[in-house]
């Protein structure tokens, strides 16, 4: 999954997963607006909540810039955009150890 945001010449920002590029257009799916919830908090929406499909092609000429997002945000997108639910820093490393002659 390639996610990455896009900074539209409207000024929103925009996440979402890549599928296909070509000279003139981004084909996308799932893309959240992020908008401003609280004082210093994020949130996302769907970009385009009224439509049937998840999968949109962006004309390139529309596109100020791109970027890679934070590991955070980008976990955060995920969390919104699947089943997947990650687990949060550090909670893997505090399990018990599995002893290396276990099942043996």
């Amino acid at each position: 999954m390639s996610v990455i945001c896009l900074k539209m010449m409207s000024g929103e920002e925009v996440i979402c997963e890549v599928l296909e590029e070509s000279e003139t257009e981004l084909t996308v799916k799932t893309p959240l607006i992020m908008v401003m919830v609280a004082e210093g908090k994020m949130g996302m929406a769907p970009w385009l909540p009224l439509a049937e499909t998840t999968q949109f092609n962006v004309n390139k000429d529309h596109v100020v810039l791109t970027y890679v997002p934070k590991l955070d945000l980008m976990n955060h997108y995920k969390q919104n955009t699947s089943n997947i639910v990650l687990a949060p820093p550090g909670v893997l490393n505090q399990l018990p150890k599995v002893p290396p002659n276990f099942g043996r």
